[in-house]
């Protein structure tokens, strides 16, 4: 529903999807977008942003990274269990994902498992 949500995440990244979270997130929210344009700049409606006191963020991916770190995890070289902290199923994302940016507990990664059932 339009203007519920606090954090909108938007991994599209095109004229459609910035737009659609920047209506989605809630007064004082914030959007934040690691998509990356198909071309060129893009037209946001910066008025409603402004009126809602929305904070963007943008994100960038780095795809050179990607080889490497895909060799490291093959050879085994990365103990991801001692980064991962927490393990929820996907309704309970919303909820860990607060508590880890408001910094309740000791999290540093959320692992989600849409296909985990409730605890």
């Amino acid at each position: 529903e339009a203007g519920s949500f606090e954090v909108v995440i938007d991994g599209v990244g095109n004229q459609q999807s910035i737009r659609q979270s920047i209506q989605l997130c809630k007064p004082g929210g914030r959007v934040v977008v690691y998509g990356v344009p198909p071309q060129g700049d893009l037209a946001l409606p910066v008025l409603e942003a402004f009126r809602k006191d929305l904070s963007l963020h943008i994100s960038r991916l780095y795809p050179r990274s990607f080889d490497a770190g895909i060799a490291l995890l093959q050879r085994g070289a990365l103990d991801l269990e001692a980064v991962i902290t927490t393990r929820v199923p996907l309704a309970q994302a919303p909820g860990a994902i607060r508590d880890l940016s408001e910094r309740r507990g000791e999290m540093i990664k959320i692992l989600i498992d849409p296909q985990a059932g409730e605890p």
